[in-house]
């Protein structure tokens, strides 16, 4: 009966120190697997900070950009109101020109006139 208790002990024994070698290498293992899962979250914050500043970049670019054209439109309209103004002043300029040169052809024609009689 001894012999029997003593042989239940040492498989009792050989079962715990399995058990221990079994709970060691799995901690082993959770801690190699924390420290992939560790990684994988900094690549992951890593990538997610780039992206965040790459959009930040696009909307500094699109801010820029729309400014940009903004300022380009006034600056056509700005030019286009000159041009309408050039264009209408040189209208009138050559209205007046003309109607000089009318009454100067007039006053050509009234001096022929009287020269000749």
């Amino acid at each position: 009966m001894c012999t029997d208790l003593e042989a239940e002990l040492d498989d009792v024994r050989e079962a715990l120190d399995d058990s221990e070698k079994k709970l060691a290498k799995s901690r082993r293992e959770n801690h190699d697997q924390e420290a992939v899962m560790q990684e994988a979250l900094a690549s992951a914050k890593q990538i997610g900070d780039e992206f965040e500043m790459q959009r930040e970049l696009w909307n500094d670019k699109q801010t820029a950009m729309k400014s940009e054209i903004d300022n380009l439109r006034r600056a056509y309209a700005e030019s286009r109101q000159a041009l309408d103004e050039s264009v209408h002043a040189a209208k009138h300029s050559a209205q007046e020109f003309q109607s000089r040169i009318s009454d100067l052809e007039q006053s050509l024609r009234e001096a022929q006139t009287s020269t000749q009689h």
